[in-house]
């Protein structure tokens, strides 16, 4: 989990550096999920919601030899 938490950090780090939006990629859509879910209990999605405005999409999976989209933090706070 200590990986998942440092993931966590950076992107919201990044957050403040880029001024548009970002797309987050992971392996597989179970991988997504467990991530999604432990960022939501440890307060990683709140920290990069005060950043950026999150948004994800678990119905409409687009692959491209992998899952693609997973998170999508838009480049303003809504």
């Amino acid at each position: 989990m200590l990986q998942l938490d440092e993931l966590g950090r950076l992107l919201t780090n990044v957050c403040n550096i880029v001024p548009g939006g970002l797309i987050a990629f992971f392996p597989s859509y179970e991988y997504e999920k467990f991530v999604y879910t432990h960022w939501e209990n440890s307060g990683v999605l709140a920290r990069l919601g005060t950043k950026k405005k999150v948004g994800y999409n678990w119905s409409n999976v687009f692959y491209v030899g992998m899952v693609f989209v997973f998170l999508v933090l838009l480049s303003t706070k809504c």
